[in-house]
């Protein structure tokens, strides 16, 4: 408690006025991410819920000085719109459609622009967001689940367990067999 104590006449200090819903709010994800670091090796995901957990922090912290400044958050430019838009279809298609056309056509944008855009504001390329989805979803799968390489295959649009095990492969660096293996494995110890 003298930590939370410390921490809120800090940010006091610095000049933010947190009642104590805002307050412990800030504070119970700041202890997710410390129970998280010190959580056992074998949680899944961990570095990304840490990272997730601390742009969160960001999130309500940048809106606790946007309030006390009296300031408006900066509209969103045409890429950053593009790039959450995009995001966004990707949550719903990434299973069955993987062809970038598919994309742009739905924001009413050329490729070329669709790629430019989400590659200035995320810093990776579109395709790389639709392969980093499938993957984590195939590791879900296969973590989660009994079924097979080529049920996943199946579920996730692929021709057949050889090309959902190629890509497995090639995203992960291990084959989906191998990987489901290797963490069932440290589950047990």
């Amino acid at each position: 408690m003298a930590f939370y104590t410390l921490a809120k006449m800090d940010l006091l200090h610095k000049g933010l006025n947190l009642n104590d819903m805002q307050f412990e709010a800030l504070s119970s994800l700041f202890q997710q991410i410390f129970n998280l670091q010190n959580a056992p090796s074998e949680i899944y995901f961990k570095q990304a819920v840490i990272k997730h957990l601390t742009t969160a922090i960001s999130y309500i912290t940048a809106g606790l000085v946007l309030k006390e400044t009296g300031k408006k958050p900066e509209k969103r430019d045409r890429m950053e719109e593009i790039t959450i838009s995009f995001m966004n279809l990707v949550d719903e298609h990434f299973k069955t459609e993987r062809n970038l056309e598919f994309y742009a056509s739905e924001l009413h944008i050329s490729v070329k622009y669709l790629s430019n855009s989400v590659r200035k504001i995320a810093g990776v390329p579109p395709t790389e967001i639709l392969s980093d989805a499938l993957a984590t979803e195939a590791k879900t799968i296969l973590l989660n689940s009994s079924k097979t390489s080529s049920e996943i295959a199946y579920l996730l649009g692929f021709s057949d367990q050889y090309a959902f095990a190629k890509f497995f492969k090639k995203q992960a660096g291990l084959s989906p067999k191998f990987f489901r293996q290797m963490n069932s494995i440290s589950n047990m110890g």
